[in-house]
């Protein structure tokens, strides 16, 4: 799962008051060239293990650093049960996101199911109230292995969202 939208950069950035755009130019190669790809090379190294993006799952199958690892093609991948989630904290900068990537799983011989099919992105700027930003169901476009597929979010946010 790759961002790509609007952000703050780094710490200097936050107290400059910075924002940045990066939007995806719609060429297949570029699709890890988003949020987290840029916080990746201004913090030197994986966002997780470096403190500039907290990760949580509802729960894990695999190491969770993954989802932040854009060098690798290993995925992340929770317990095969309803209402999964992944979050990501950006801490005080505000994301907004206008487009996405999703990688499926590498291999076939995971011995717990599929690809993703469904799934809801949502945000929120105080971690209590949340907002749908995109709804998918029965997307077929990832049941390849270690297929990539970009998705645009249209809900329009207010400024202070």
């Amino acid at each position: 799962f790759f961002l790509n939208g609007k952000s703050e950069a780094t710490k200097e950035d936050d107290k400059k008051g910075l924002e940045i755009e990066i939007e995806f130019d719609k060429n297949p190669e570029h699709r890890l060239h988003g949020i987290i790809n840029y916080l990746t090379e201004k913090c030197g190294g994986n966002v997780m293990e470096k403190g500039v993006v907290e990760l949580s799952a509802s729960s894990i199958n695999t190491s969770l650093d993954r989802v932040v690892d854009l060098k690798s093609t290993n995925v992340f991948q929770t317990k095969n049960r309803p209402n999964q989630w992944i979050k990501y904290d950006f801490g005080k900068r505000r994301i907004r996101p206008s487009s996405y990537s999703i990688r499926s799983k590498s291999s076939s011989s995971w011995a717990h199911g599929g690809n993703l099919q469904n799934w809801v992105i949502e945000g929120s700027n105080d971690d209590i109230e949340w907002k749908v930003l995109d709804r998918r169901s029965d997307v077929t476009a990832l049941q390849i292995n270690n297929q990539m597929e970009t998705f645009y979010i249209d809900t329009l946010l207010q400024p202070d969202e």
